[in-house]
């Protein structure tokens, strides 16, 4: 996998000392990005380190040799690698587990040609230090997509198949195995038959109890089951049902506790008569494995929907009113280093036009950017997308329906740097932008702010690209909206700004438009914090943040408004420094607080969108040119984020 290793940075300000019985959930803290993903590999953890054997890159059912790795790969926290080992055969599901201490690789799935599939029986151990595996007992039979855990001296084998030659003729397993070290040789022992018939289950061992969730039932269908093996009377006993299926999911045994990773990206565990959220993965993923390391859980490897998951998440436990943050670098193909347009679509994230030069005002016809990219956040892959029909910086991006449009920004018409308000649809067909009707007013640094299926645009202004006698950074009050139908058209609302307003942020809470921060007409900073209530089409005013900001992002997630970036007045009187803080207003309580004093991020032009229950902040601004610097902050709730699942529907 070569892990890079990368900056993180975990914050916990302005919360309650963790008081026994309070709410905790598991939280991704650090984020590593891999070299070569692969999906239906093994893990355990061995001496502190976390390792990784096998799997497969290709695409799914596509099975073939040079597809399948015989890659053992390490995870220490000083540092990760491969172990190079003699004679390591090419395996996808074969299980790791770390006994006797040793490393186990047990069964597996060879692809000796395209379509020509075979379960191994082969079982092979090493330890650090050694060159090469050392051949062990073999299993009974072959044996692939199954599951292992270990038990005191014991190691478990349950569920799986055997494929000779085609995977529709293989043979699926029912019986157990138990393998012990006796007289310094693995024997192994048939523990007799589950009450169950399935593959690619997840397992994992809690006390004296071995846990069998998910997986794929023989008689076809995703499976909701859950099963317990008490492990010393030898009696199966049903689990509660998952609340969605779980094939390809992984478990483990984390502080004594189950853990299961479903193919969603919820982190669950059982909790009374059902299951509990106990949290999420930054990136969804099936067939991934959990192990548990001191201090935390590590994910790794998986396929998401778009592909191979291109990064190991490290989990912590921590109270829910926590805020944690992970960083993430990587290298970004763009020229842009501000003022792109960002957009959340498909679980891809989208750039579009920006300003190439790093310092501020630069209005040259070559510093504004028509670049479109799109990153997908399983894969961490770029794809160059049609360019914007002109070059322009802050336009904004949104979706309408299957295809996205872009309208507004600030760009060069050739004689002079100028506010546009021409508006382009790409067609997700031909991949061509199509011209769409303009705004009523050309605009730039407005608030754009989605309710439904309604696109709200607020604010912002108009430079002429002249000085003339009226004032040349013109604004409008005016509220204009458009439905995301790709016929629908641009229309006024009948409302108006309580007062002129650009470089502000705007987000939507339980039915109302919050305007916070930015200038008025002649530079003049607005501090009031204005409130559209889109039901009675009134206005009001809200409680105001700790720091008049300009150019920062609002973002509303989970029912609270998220303010962070943008400069902030300075001691001196007209003067504004970077505000590296993010502030929270929960309108039930009524109030700005707190929530982080630095980010780590750059804050000049710091873009955010909510993902799920997280902030997802970005900036591509700094320094050197061509990094992309991205951070997710999980912000913690005020109420306990675990709640109880029902069982799912038994005849679903």
């Amino acid at each position: 996998m070569n892990f890079k290793t990368l900056q993180i940075v975990v914050v916990g300000l302005g919360c309650l000392s963790l008081a026994r019985g309070q709410s905790e959930r598991w939280v991704p803290t650090r984020v590593e990005r891999i070299a070569v993903p692969s999906a239906s590999l093994g893990g355990a953890v061995l001496g502190g380190s976390a390792y990784f054997f096998g799997g497969t890159t290709g695409a799914p059912h596509d099975y073939r040799p040079e597809t399948q790795t015989a890659r053992l790969e390490s995870m220490g926290w000083e540092g990760a690698g491969i172990v190079e080992l003699r004679g390591a055969p090419r395996l996808q599901s074969s299980a790791l587990v770390a006994f006797g201490g040793r490393l186990f690789r047990i069964g597996g799935l060879e692809a000796r040609g395209v379509g020509d599939l075979h379960s191994t029986a082969e079982v092979a151990s090493w330890a650090p230090g050694e060159s090469s595996w050392r051949a062990e007992s073999p299993l009974p039979e072959g044996r692939s997509s199954h599951e292992v855990a270990v038990w005191g001296d014991t190691v478990i084998v349950v569920a799986g198949w055997s494929v000779s030659g085609r995977a529709k003729d293989a043979v699926w397993h029912e019986c157990m195995l138990a393998g012990r070290i006796v007289d310094g040789r693995l024997v192994w022992e048939n523990l007799g038959k589950a009450p169950f018939s399935r593959r690619a289950v997840a397992a994992a061992v809690v006390g004296d109890d071995l846990f069998v969730v998910g997986g794929l039932a023989e008689t076809g269908g995703r499976s909701f089951a859950a099963d317990r093996y008490d492990l010393r009377t030898r009696a199966w006993s049903p689990a509660p049902r998952l609340p969605e299926h779980g094939f390809g999911a992984s478990a483990v045994a984390a502080g004594g506790r189950l853990l299961v990773s479903l193919p969603s990206g919820q982190l669950v565990e059982p909790r009374g008569e059902g299951w509990a959220t106990v949290g999420s993965l930054l990136a969804p993923r099936s067939f991934h494995r959990l192990v548990e390391v001191e201090g935390g859980v590590i994910v790794a490897g998986g396929r998401g929907r778009s592909g191979l998951v291109a990064t190991v998440e490290r989990l912590s436990h921590a109270p829910t009113s926590e805020t944690q943050i992970a960083h993430l670098s990587l290298d970004y193909p763009g020229r842009a280093r501000n003022r792109q347009s960002l957009l959340v679509h498909d679980r891809k994230l989208l750039f579009l036009g920006g300003n190439a030069a790093a310092a501020q005002h630069a209005f040259e016809p070559q510093s504004f950017v028509d670049e479109f990219w799109s990153l997908d956040l399983t894969t961490l892959q770029f794809e160059a997308l049609p360019p914007a029909p002109s070059a322009r910086q802050a336009p904004f991006l949104t979706s309408l329906g299957d295809s996205l449009a872009v309208w507004g920004g600030f760009g060069h018409d050739g004689t002079t740097a100028r506010t546009l308000g021409e508006g382009f649809v790409l067609d997700s067909t031909a991949k061509t932008w199509k011209r769409a009707e303009a705004l009523d007013l050309a605009r730039s640094q407005c608030g754009v702010v989605s309710v439904g299926t309604t696109i709200w645009v607020l604010g912002g202004w108009n430079w002429l690209g002249r000085e003339d006698d009226g004032d040349p950074f013109a604004g409008t009050q005016e509220v204009f909206a458009r439905d995301d139908g790709p016929t629908a058209r641009w229309a006024a609302t009948g409302l108006s700004l309580p007062r002129l307003r650009r470089a502000f942020g705007a987000a939507e809470s339980e039915g109302r438009i919050y305007l916070v921060g930015g200038l008025g007409p002649q530079f003049t900073p607005v501090s009031e914090v204005d409130v559209l209530d889109i039901q009675s089409r009134t206005w009001s005013q809200g409680p105001k943040p700790h720091h008049h900001r300009v150019g920062g992002e609002l973002i509303a997630v989970g029912g609270r408004l998220f303010l962070l970036g943008g400069s902030r007045e300075g001691p001196k009187a007209g003067k504004f420094e970077a505000d590296r803080s993010i502030e929270v207003l929960d309108p039930s309580v009524g109030r700005f607080e707190l929530l982080i004093e630095n980010h780590g991020l750059p804050p000049e032009h710091l873009r955010a969108v909510a993902i799920g229950s997280r902030l997802l902040l970005v900036s591509t601004h700094g320094d050197v040119s061509g990094t992309l610097r991205m951070a997710w902050v999980d912000p913690g709730v005020l109420r306990p984020l675990e709640r109880a699942l029902p069982a799912a529907d038994p005849h679903r």
